[in-house]
């Protein structure tokens, strides 16, 4: 029987296809924190734990074969150009974090991680002093197609109002008006006075996932032309939620799955194994 080689840093993975592009997407769940430091294979039969791959050793060799790369776990402000620290107790993150930083420069790794680029800090302690209507500008600019970071993407402009994605567009759009039409008697005091602040925040952050996904959509609109194949490493519930958009909107179909892939609130048996079968890829 093959010994299988494992992968350390991934608790799942989809294949997804697209016929008319003759385009191949290799999603990658991860799961934040780390439960373990080392693969579970109890029901495998595998090589032994010295021959573990690391994610950062598994995403290096993709990209030296010239794959697209897209990865989450690397919040970045490029205003001032540091990686903010997340998840400081996973080996494998910090090991992303490595790996970006190694690869800065190759423009074929995309961190798609811009909620910083619409809000300057969940941290209570930076946005209680800030007035409501202060802090989700730059929400406010992406919607009206006017926030200078997205200028460079082809459907960033009024050809998104032509696009197949104009549903989910005009989707996030409406939540983020309903947000601002709940909060009308909010927007000119500071958050820290707001009624239910926490749970305003929550759906601020909600929302901010959702366009951070959608953002994901509007670079594959350029990139699945022209790259045969692609990959998209980011935790299990952004992944559940891309691969429902690929398929619902970019014609992408199911080749393969292994391991977990689909978020299941509260579902703790993501986190029995941190590792994942190498794919065929």
């Amino acid at each position: 029987m093959e010994k299988k080689e494992l992968i350390f840093g991934s608790i799942g993975y989809t294949i997804l296809y697209n016929k008319l592009y003759d385009c191949e997407i290799l999603l990658l769940s991860d799961n934040h924190d780390e439960y373990q430091k080392q693969c579970n294979r109890s029901d495998l039969l595998v090589l032994n734990k010295e021959d573990d791959i690391q994610i950062n050793d598994y995403l290096q060799t993709l990209l030296d074969k010239n794959y697209i790369i897209m990865i989450e776990e690397v919040p970045f402000r490029i205003d001032k150009k540091i990686l903010v620290g997340l998840w400081d107790n996973s080996d494998h993150v910090k090991n992303i974090r490595i790996f970006f930083e190694k690869n800065i420069k190759n423009k074929k790794l995309i961190p798609f991680d811009i909620r910083f680029e619409l809000i300057d800090s969940f941290d209570p302690t930076d946005y209680n002093e800030i007035i409501l209507k202060d802090y989700i500008l730059n929400i406010y600019n992406f919607f009206i197609l006017k926030h200078s970071f997205f200028n460079d993407l082809l459907l960033y402009s009024k050809k998104i109002d032509d696009s197949v994605i104009r549903r989910y567009y005009i989707t996030l759009m409406m939540k983020f008006y309903k947000l601002c039409n709940e909060n009308k008697q909010n927007m000119h005091i500071k958050i820290k006075s707001i009624i239910n602040k926490d749970i305003l925040i929550e759906k601020i952050q909600e929302l901010l996932s959702e366009i951070m996904e959608f953002y994901v959509l509007l670079k594959l609109y350029d990139l699945i032309k022209i790259n045969k194949k692609i990959v998209i490493y980011a935790g299990l519930f952004h992944i559940d939620n891309i691969k429902t958009l690929l398929i619902k909107y970019y014609d992408f179909v199911i080749k393969e799955q292994y391991g977990k892939n689909n978020f299941i609130l509260n579902d703790i048996d993501n986190f029995y194994n941190q590792c994942i079968i190498k794919p065929k890829f």
